[in-house]
C-alpha cells in the first residue's frame, strides 16, 4: 500500500510539474509574440500583424524567424510565401517590412542593369521582393544566391560586362537583405531558391478572420469619404453596415479575403447607388444574388 501510494504521488507531481513547465513556456510565447495562441479555438479578439489579419502559423514562424535573426545580430536569408491567389502574400510581405522597420523593394527583374539599380538602393535588414516568383528566369536567381548566402559581393559582380552604369557604384558592396519570393505555383522555382527559403504556406482563412477584414476595408472605405462644406464627410457618400452583413460576405469568400473584398465592394456600390446609407442582411442577399454571388463552397 506505501509503494502504491509512493507511485501514485510521483507520477502526479510529474504531471503537475508538466503542466507547469507548459504554463511558463505558454506565457513566455504569447509574450513576446501578442498573437500567439490566438486562433479560433480561443475566441480572443483577433490581432494583426502590423495590419495583416489571419495566417497565424505563418506569421509565429517568421516572427520566431526576424526576432532570433535580430538577438544574433543577423539578416534572416528570407522567406517563400506559397499559397492560392489572393491570400495575402504580398501584404504578408509588407507586413514582414514593417516589422522590421526596414524598406520594401517591389522588383520586376529582366536585366542584369535593372537587378543592380534595385540592389544600389538596398540597406541591410531591407526586404527584396518578387511577386510571381515562378515566372522569372532561373538564370536570376542563380545571379542572387551568392547574395541571398552572404558572399559580400559588390554591384560590380552583378553588372558584370556593364560594370560603368550612370547612378551606380559598381564598388558598393551589396548590403544583407531578406529575400522574399511570392508564388501559386512553387513547383515551377529552381530547388537551388527552394532549399534556400524559408517556406511558408498560406492557408484559406476563417470566416471569423474574413469577417475582421471585411470589417476594417467598410471602415477604411468610409474614412475616404470627402468632406461637405462644413467639413464632415458627406453623409450620402458613408455606408454602414448590420453584423449579419459580414457574416453574409464571409461565407461567399470560400476562406479568400480577395474574393471576399470583391462581393463587398459589389454591395457596398449598390447601397450607394440606391441611396442607402445601411446595409442590411436582405439587401445584401438580394445584392449578391442578383450577381451571381453563391456561399456555396465548391
Amino acid at each position: 500500500m506505501f509503494m502504491f501510494r509512493s507511485t501514485f504521488i510521483m507520477e502526479g507531481l510529474k504531471w503537475l510539474t508538466f503542466v507547469l513547465v507548459s504554463a511558463v513556456l505558454y506565457w513566455n510565447l504569447s509574450t513576446t509574440f501578442p498573437f500567439f495562441g490566438t486562433g479560433e479555438a480561443g475566441m480572443r479578439p483577433l490581432e494583426s500583424f502590423n495590419g495583416f489579419i489571419g495566417q497565424t502559423k505563418a506569421v509565429e514562424s517568421i516572427m520566431i524567424e526576424l526576432c532570433g535573426s535580430a538577438k544574433a545580430g543577423k539578416v534572416p536569408e528570407g522567406f517563400l510565401l506559397t499559397g492560392n491567389p489572393g491570400l495575402g502574400k504580398t501584404e504578408m510581405a509588407k507586413a514582414i517590412a514593417i516589422q522590421n522597420k526596414t524598406a520594401f523593394h517591389t522588383v520586376r527583374f529582366v536585366t542584369r542593369t535593372e537587378i543592380a539599380k534595385v540592389l544600389s538602393k538596398v540597406e541591410k535588414g531591407d526586404i527584396v521582393f518578387v511577386d510571381e516568383g515562378h515566372r522569372v528566369r532561373h538564370e536570376f536567381y542563380e545571379l542572387l544566391f551568392p547574395c541571398i548566402e552572404r558572399k559580400g559581393l559588390t554591384l560590380s559582380d552583378i553588372l558584370g560586362k556593364e560594370k560603368e552604369i550612370e547612378g551606380i557604384d559598381s564598388k558598393k558592396q551589396i548590403q544583407d537583405f531578406i529575400f522574399i519570393i511570392a508564388t501559386d505555383q512553387p513547383g515551377s522555382l529552381p530547388n537551388a531558391l527552394k532549399t534556400r527559403l524559408k517556406d511558408h504556406i498560406l492557408d484559406f482563412y476563417s470566416e471569423r478572420e474574413l469577417r475582421t477584414i471585411i470589417s476594417n476595408w467598410f471602415d477604411s472605405e468610409n474614412k475616404k469619404v470627402p468632406m461637405d462644406e462644413s467639413g464632415m464627410p458627406k453623409k450620402e457618400a458613408l455606408v454602414e453596415f448590420t453584423p449579419h452583413v459580414l457574416t453574409v460576405i464571409a461565407r461567399t469568400g470560400k476562406g479568400n479575403p480577395r474574393q471576399a473584398l470583391r462581393h463587398a465592394k459589389t454591395v457596398r456600390h449598390a447601397a450607394l447607388a440606391a441611396g442607402m446609407n445601411s446595409i442590411n442582411a436582405p439587401f445584401c442577399k438580394s445584392c449578391l444574388k442578383k450577381n451571381d454571388i453563391s456561399k456555396n463552397r465548391p
